[in-house]
């Protein structure tokens, strides 16, 4: 009888240092959100996916793609810190935009105008956006009386990426509740190229081809689309923009095909569906679709 009760209370003790724990956990991050608001905590949860239970979450994700006016910024502090070179190294490639018709004066435009400061950085590398988030970890972590131990920013698994997407909804196709791109006013709830969908054409779950000779991965000539502020549209059940749509979203991988997440301004619908994914070649990753935004992992 004395054993059982003090299993008892000792269980007891263990649930109530725990919540204590939990607590006062939240109560850091929650500071770190306030000071640093462009962050959303992720909360530790589990979800199925037709082959298996995934346990994701506790980690922070920026509510946006990094920006124009962020890359900047990292752009500044590296030559600052390592030189012209090496700054250089780190700009986008801007001239991609040659690679589509209607859109030559984005080279100079997009990224060196102030008016697309807000709007998310593209034509950089998988290794760019690498390089980036190991500059914004060295940032935050030299940080004085800073109150957690240390920080580490990645960009994310695609499980992670998919669980931030959801919203917490397991159930949904899209970062937005439902099956459909059109609100109830038949507003676009992404930003993405509206194709007939009578053009394409499906097989073995997967889009393989837009009309009678433009495959999925060549096509990419939108001609009256373009890429969207990093806060447009609603966000998600997070405060996540632009999950689904705006520009595709690179996730970790350690092959040589980089893989994309959440489809862009120049894909149809389908490639919005958080279940989809598009690969590319690593070592020629950049492209005017292509962004990121990272994660953080907080250690106290």
């Amino acid at each position: 009888m004395k054993k059982k009760l003090f299993l008892l209370v000792l269980t007891c003790l263990i649930l109530k240092l725990s919540a204590q724990s939990d607590k006062e956990l939240q109560n850091k991050i929650n500071k770190f959100a306030k000071s640093y608001p462009a962050w959303v905590y992720i909360p530790e949860s589990s979800f199925k996916t037709p082959d298996q239970v995934i346990n994701e979450g506790g980690f922070l994700i920026l509510k946006t793609e990094v920006s124009n006016l962020d890359w900047k910024e990292f752009i500044a502090y590296t030559l600052k810190q390592k030189g012209k070179e090496a700054a250089d190294a780190m700009l986008p490639d801007t001239l991609l935009w040659l690679n589509l018709e209607k859109y030559a004066d984005f080279v100079e435009y997009y990224y060196g105008r102030s008016n697309y400061s807000y709007f998310p950085v593209v034509n950089i590398s998988y290794a760019q956006a690498e390089a980036y988030c190991k500059w914004l970890e060295d940032f935050y972590n030299s940080r004085e009386n800073k109150f957690y131990k240390k920080v580490k920013v990645s960009l994310p698994t695609e499980k992670e990426w998919m669980y931030a997407a959801m919203g917490g909804n397991q159930q949904t196709v899209f970062s937005w509740p439902g099956e459909a791109v059109y609100g109830s006013k038949n507003e676009l709830l992404g930003n993405f190229y509206q194709v007939n969908q009578a053009n394409i054409v499906y097989g073995e779950g997967q889009l393989l081809q837009i009309g009678e000779k433009l495959s999925a991965y060549n096509w990419l000539n939108p001609g009256e689309n373009s890429p969207a502020q990093a806060s447009s549209i609603k966000p998600n059940a997070y405060g996540l923009y632009n999950m689904s749509g705006n520009i595709a979203e690179f996730v970790k991988t350690e092959e040589a095909n980089c893989i994309t997440k959440g489809g862009s301004w120049g894909d149809p619908g389908y490639y919005l569906q958080i279940n989809t994914k598009q690969k590319c070649d690593i070592k020629n990753s950049a492209s005017p679709f292509r962004g990121f935004r990272p994660i953080l992992k907080m250690e106290f």
